[in-house]
């Protein structure tokens, strides 16, 4: 169990501040994630397709960056951009099938 206070509120009232090692963490994942489908989809003669992307610390998707005072962007929406970015860098036109849980 987390003693996190990191709260969202369903109507976008409560957004919480990014902590910068959580800022860090979301570069790296997006950046490995980007890489991991376009090396594995983008080789070999079909490459592989169909992939799961589990996200076990998902948090609500969005972020008041205090540095930039602007918003971050949570794992959820990078994880999905990041697949996006890597299909797209692969340049290949066959479908991809990608499974997302967000806990």
């Amino acid at each position: 169990m987390s003693n996190s206070d990191t709260k969202w509120s369903g109507d976008g009232t409560n957004i919480p501040n990014i902590e910068p090692h959580t800022k860090t963490k979301h570069l790296l994942i997006e950046q490995y994630v980007t890489d991991l489908i376009y090396t594995l989809y983008g080789t070999g003669k079909h490459g592989v397709k169909t992939f799961t992307i589990v996200d076990g610390f998902s948090g609500g998707g969005i972020y008041n960056d205090q540095e930039s005072h602007n918003t971050w962007q949570g794992s959820p929406i990078r994880l999905i951009n990041a697949v996006r970015k890597g299909y797209l860098k692969s340049q290949r036109t066959y479908p991809l099938d990608v499974k997302f849980i967000f806990i």
